[in-house]
């Protein structure tokens, strides 16, 4: 009898968490013009109060302001329907705090789903007759000089102007069991999805769709979550496409704050680390970084990216430690990547892969970045080269491998009034945040145990002269280069150069045509071999070899 009594009461229980409520019964107006904030929140607080259960927005538009989700509760936006922000901001204001479109805190078991649409509306709050601009660098250590950001007319490739907007579209903070699925999100006027101090979350099958032009309407923010899971999404924005962060809770539109006393919360992340991160199958557009790792206090690790496809991006992968915060065991596998130079004050010049640490305004110490590793990545295009780079000896970035990688770099529409220049902002000294620079396919720049193994470099046709050599480091040490097949930029130059270093090993390495003086080091002590390298294109000769440090140097194929 008892079990048949707990069988009876479980069921019911089932059946309560498992009931519908349709935002029609609850007032709603598929009109375009009622705000249905009211009606929607009604029948999220009656799913929530009956233990759980289904919210339907059915066929049909239905503004409204900030909603807040509940634990248990399942928002299904079927197909047909549109759930569209309001255009006025007072309509995403709860007790004097400006709110996004959906909200969710200290909540469990949550669910966003359907084959509908989210809209954030964001054309309501643009300006669309003025850049939005701000200054981080000097102008004058561009190579450009004053004429930087003044040689081209009009909007560019943005970002636009805004008025004040609403927060992040979909935020959801210090909770758990979250899964958001089968949507299509569009015109966010903030960052698109954030998930901030969760855990367990999985989020697949989305299309984000946001005009690449309106600045910080990233894709999916991952901030200081764990067990986070990522799949088949389709992601285009105009700021970064996937990112985690180590941020703790915000401040403002877009803020970057940290702020006490956010662990009082019931559910989520409570060990304050981004950990255990998967991201597979997904294609991302983006006009600052597809892929962006880094930034905020707390630590980062444990992170998986592989079958992605980046393209026309303004970045591809970029891993950046700005604070006194650890980046550490980070795998990026199976990727394709397609960068360019965009017009505007964007982040990034169009560097396919971007590592580096460096402090930023208020850092007192800058972390590390260790044992990131890049594997089977074939750059179809890219309009910069790959770059890391530590300010200095106590920038800490070690153990970094890039295995199976196939890089071609050539001109776009932008290189001469944008090109040209390393962008490390943000950054405390303006000297290195955007700065004149000669571009190597691979610069390396006080780095530690690094493995580069069957890689190689490409040159579209009438590069721009500021391209140099196919591979450049300086201030590094335990370095292993293994079949690494390239030359130089222009007629003239180095293949490979290296200065300021100890223990290197050069191997298997292959000249292409048109190779100059293959390699060329300076300073160098402690360095291992040089061997079993073709250098029969290069103008390398015996005597450059016999003038090399004491190695051993047998096996190689010379000209001469």
């Amino acid at each position: 009898m008892k079990f048949v009594l707990l069988f009876l009461l479980t069921a019911f229980s089932i059946h309560l968490r498992s009931q519908d409520f349709n935002i029609l019964t609850y007032g709603a107006k598929p009109d375009n013009s009622t705000i249905n904030t009211k009606a929607i929140q009604a029948a999220i607080d009656a799913c929530n109060n009956a233990g759980g259960g289904t919210v339907v927005i059915p066929h049909g538009t239905f503004l409204s302001g900030t909603i807040i989700l509940k634990s248990h509760v399942h928002l299904r936006v079927d197909k047909g329907a549109v759930l569209k922000g309001s255009s006025q901001l007072s309509d995403y204001t709860i007790n004097e705090k400006n709110y996004g479109l959906i909200y969710a805190e200290d909540a469990e078991d949550i669910t966003i789903s359907g084959y509908g649409e989210i809209n954030g509306n964001s054309s309501s709050f643009m300006d669309y007759n003025i850049r939005h601009s701000f200054v981080d660098y000097d102008v004058l250590m561009t190579r450009q000089g004053k004429d930087y950001m003044n040689n081209y007319s009009g909007i560019g490739d943005g970002p636009v102007g805004h008025k004040k907007r609403p927060d992040m579209m979909i935020i959801i903070k210090h909770s758990s069991n979250i899964t958001i699925r089968d949507l299509y999100l569009t015109d966010s006027p903030n960052w698109t999805t954030r998930i901030g101090e969760c855990e367990n979350v999985i989020i697949s099958g989305l299309k984000i769709i946001n005009d690449r032009l309106i600045p910080n309407n990233d894709g999916i923010h991952c901030t200081t979550s764990r067990n986070v899971s990522i799949s088949d999404c389709v992601i285009s924005c105009g700021d970064d496409g996937i990112i985690v962060t180590g941020f703790g809770d915000e401040t403002g539109v877009g803020g970057y704050t940290e702020k006490a006393g956010t662990d009082n919360y019931k559910f989520g992340n409570k060990t304050k680390i981004s950990e255990n991160v998967t991201v597979t199958n997904c294609v991302i557009a983006s006009s600052s970084a597809g892929i962006r790792i880094g930034y905020g206090m707390n630590n980062i690790r444990n992170c998986i990216f592989s079958n992605i496809v980046i393209h026309e991006s303004n970045r591809g992968i970029l891993v950046q430690c700005r604070d006194d915060m650890t980046i550490e065991h980070i795998k990026f596998s199976n990727i394709v990547i397609d960068t360019r130079l965009f017009a505007g004050v964007w982040w990034g010049k169009a560097e396919p892969i971007h590592v580096s640490a460096v402090p930023q305004r208020g850092t007192k110490k800058t972390g590390r970045i260790r044992d990131i590793s890049f594997n089977d990545i074939s750059v179809t295009h890219a309009e910069s080269g790959v770059i890391v780079y530590g300010l200095d000896s106590s920038s800490t970035i070690e153990d970094i491998s890039f295995r199976n990688i196939r890089l071609t770099i050539g001109r776009g529409a932008n290189s001469e009034t944008f090109g040209g220049n390393m962008d490390m902002r943000p950054a405390a000294d303006l000297k290195i945040a955007l700065a004149k620079q000669d571009i190597s396919a691979f610069y390396f720049h006080h780095v530690k145990n690094l493995l580069l193994e069957n890689v190689e470099v490409n040159w579209e046709n009438a590069v721009p002269t500021y391209f140099s050599g196919a591979l450049t480091m300086d201030n590094f040490s335990a370095v292993k280069i293994n079949r690494f097949t390239g030359r130089q930029a222009g007629k003239n130059g180095n293949t490979m150069e290296f200065t300021n270093g100890r223990n290197l090993s050069i191997s298997n390495c292959t000249a292409a045509p048109g190779a100059d003086l293959f390699l060329y080091s300076k300073s160098v002590t402690d360095f291992k071999y040089f061997i079993n390298n073709d250098l029969i294109q290069s103008s390398f000769n015996k005597t450059q070899l016999t003038a090399l440090p004491a190695l051993v140097k047998t096996g190689n194929i010379l000209k001469n």
